[in-house]
């Protein structure tokens, strides 16, 4: 292998000697330019982590001041009409508490069963991982209806 350096001519020589001291400075600068970069990354962490330490502090003052702010009233409300009558729920009558109307209650479950909407049940298989899902959509269809449980 040979040397390239001893096989520069002089104007090669001189041209390398000219360009190092260059090549230097402006390393010199970007090294500057680097740590400068780091500082004001350092100043904009520290930045953040004060508002963020100063906001949590803000928030648990907020919370403070309306924790002690509100009370709760435990006393029970004054009435509204102390004249009024006192209300008396015997006294009065439900539509459907005639006995014409225990009657009508077969046909009306009759009725109602009639106006479902014919959604396709689903079927149980016995796997357990199906289990409540199969619940679920018969509760959904078939169990909150106010059919009586013999006709669901």
């Amino acid at each position: 292998m040979v040397n390239t350096m001893a096989i520069l001519s002089p104007s090669q020589s001189q041209s390398t000697q000219r360009i190092v001291p260059v090549r230097w400075g402006l390393l010199g600068q970007k090294r500057a330019i680097q740590l400068e970069e780091l500082q004001l990354n350092q100043r904009k962490e520290e930045l953040r982590l004060k508002t963020e330490i100063a906001m949590t502090m803000a928030e648990e003052e907020a919370f403070l001041i309306t924790r002690s702010t509100v009370s709760v009233d435990m006393t029970p409300p004054a009435e509204l009409y102390p004249d009024a009558a006192s209300f008396k729920p015997e006294a009065i009558k439900a539509v459907g508490d005639t006995p014409e109307a225990s009657s009508l209650e077969p046909q009306r479950q009759i009725q109602e069963a009639l106006h479902l909407p014919h959604a396709e049940q689903t079927t149980f298989d016995g796997d357990p991982l199906k289990y409540w899902t199969f619940i679920g959509a018969f509760e959904n269809s078939v169990g909150q209806s106010s059919l009586s449980s013999g006709a669901k």
